[in-house]
């Protein structure tokens, strides 16, 4: 099963009040056409700068018992600039869904100061009671890189982000919650993308999906899509987590090369 959910992402109308009052609001590569809208979003690009909550010693312990919830997977290769804004969203997300998390860097063999960058922001994360690791290996691509971090995976669901993403602040606690009223193997959410001058977005997903979307959250079955199975949603990880379970039954790994090394796993 597969679940699309809506609430993975802001409306163009809430973008101005998000960015005014929570830098931790904004979406994937989230971005809005309008010039002033897009100045706000720049403020928040050229910052880097999101809101952290504080520490708190009874959520930590609560995240510290029990079995792993979210392992989150970031492929990193030169992100310096990145790196910092990235998981900065993920903590604050995590914080928001409040379960035993980890996430896990692979760093792939960068030659500027990713790694530094990663571990400055690292025990932010274990205060806060949440497992942060870092791998690092010679320069040998993406996929790779995730493969890496999917074998040393212990939670129940899998996310893998790119290092110069962001994460709204509900996204872990929105597609949990749908996997795990749907009883799903995967969910999915909106995305935006923001380009380097801020002036390009796009968002929502391919296909059939947006139709169906606007009847709320949808249980998707192979048999519902087989017109579209391989292209109804956007064939990337980074907008969706993933069974582990799943993932290890069906053996799925990332393939092993340059470019589009995502689209065997998500597509199958």
């Amino acid at each position: 099963k597969y679940v699309a959910e809506p609430g993975g992402s802001i409306r163009d109308d809430e973008v101005i009040k998000c960015c005014d009052k929570y830098f931790d609001q904004i979406l994937v590569k989230s971005a809005a056409v309008n010039h002033v809208r897009i100045a706000k979003i720049s403020e928040v690009c050229n910052s880097g700068a999101f809101s952290l909550p504080d520490a708190d010693e009874t959520a930590h312990k609560q995240r510290q018992s029990g079995s792993c919830c979210l392992s989150v997977v970031i492929p990193c290769y030169n992100v310096e600039k990145y790196v910092r804004r990235c998981l900065e969203s993920i903590l604050v997300a995590l914080c928001r869904l409040n379960k035993p998390a980890e996430v896990i860097c692979v760093d792939d063999g960068s030659a500027d100061g990713t790694v530094a960058e990663i571990e400055n922001i690292s025990e932010e994360f274990r205060r806060r009671g949440f497992k942060i690791a870092i791998l690092r290996q010679a320069n040998q691509g993406a996929g790779v890189a995730r493969n890496a971090g999917l074998s040393m995976a212990k939670g129940k669901y899998l996310h893998f982000c790119d290092a110069d993403d962001w994460v709204e602040t509900d996204i872990f606690v929105g597609l949990i919650d749908a996997a795990e009223r749907a009883k799903a193997e995967i969910a999915t959410c909106t995305r935006r993308i923001i380009r380097d001058d801020l002036t390009s977005t796009i968002s929502g997903f391919f296909g059939p999906v947006n139709d169906l979307l606007k009847q709320g959250s949808v249980v998707i079955s192979p048999e519902d899509i087989s017109d579209s199975l391989f292209s109804f949603a956007t064939q990337v990880p980074w907008n969706k987590i993933f069974s582990r379970r799943y993932i290890n039954r069906m053996k799925l790994r990332f393939q092993e090369i340059p470019r589009a090394n995502d689209v065997y796993f998500v597509c199958l």
